[in-house]
C-alpha cells in the first residue's frame, strides 16, 4: 500500500507545464531588450553632452532611421511569439512563416546596424575620440 502512494507522488512530483517554462523564458528575453535600451537611452540622455572634441550626438542620430530599426525590432519579437504558439500548436508551417518574418525583420535591423557602424566611422565617432562614443558604442558592441 505505502509503495502505491509513493509511485503516485513521484508520478506527480517535479512535473510541471513547458509551455510555462517557454512563456517564462519569451518574457526574460522581451525584458532584457527593454533592459539594454533603456540603458542606452539612459546613457544617450546622461553622456550626450560628453563629446569633448568629437562629434556631437546630435549629428550622429537620425531619428527616423533609429525609429525604423526599433519597429524592426519591436516587430520581430511578435513574429518571433507568433512562431512559438505555432510550434506549440503543432503547425509546424505556420511556424516556419512567422520564422522566416522573424529573420527577415532581424536581417534587416542586423542590415541597419552595420550601415550606422560605418556611418559613426565615416563620422569620426569611434571608441576612443569621446566619452560618449566610448560608452554608446561599447555598450552596443
Amino acid at each position: 500500500m505505502s509503495a502505491d502512494i509513493s509511485i503516485q507522488h513521484d508520478e506527480h512530483h517535479g512535473h510541471h507545464n513547458p509551455s510555462d517554462t517557454t512563456q517564462f523564458g519569451f518574457f526574460v528575453y522581451i525584458m532584457s531588450d527593454c533592459l539594454l535600451f533603456s540603458t542606452l537611452f539612459a546613457t544617450f540622455a546622461v553622456l550626450s553632452d560628453a563629446y569633448g572634441s568629437g562629434v556631437e550626438p546630435k549629428e550622429l542620430f537620425n531619428v527616423n532611421f533609429v525609429f525604423i530599426e526599433t519597429l524592426l525590432l519591436l516587430v520581430s519579437s511578435f513574429t518571433f511569439g507568433m512562431a512559438m504558439l505555432g510550434a506549440h500548436a503543432k503547425d509546424m508551417s505556420r511556424m516556419k512563416k512567422w520564422l522566416i518574418a522573424t529573420f527577415v525583420l532581424g536581417a534587416g535591423f542586423l542590415f541597419m546596424e552595420l550601415y550606422e557602424f560605418y556611418h559613426f566611422a565615416h563620422e569620426g565617432a569611434t571608441l576612443w575620440v569621446c566619452v560618449f562614443s566610448f560608452v554608446y558604442l561599447g555598450e552596443v558592441l
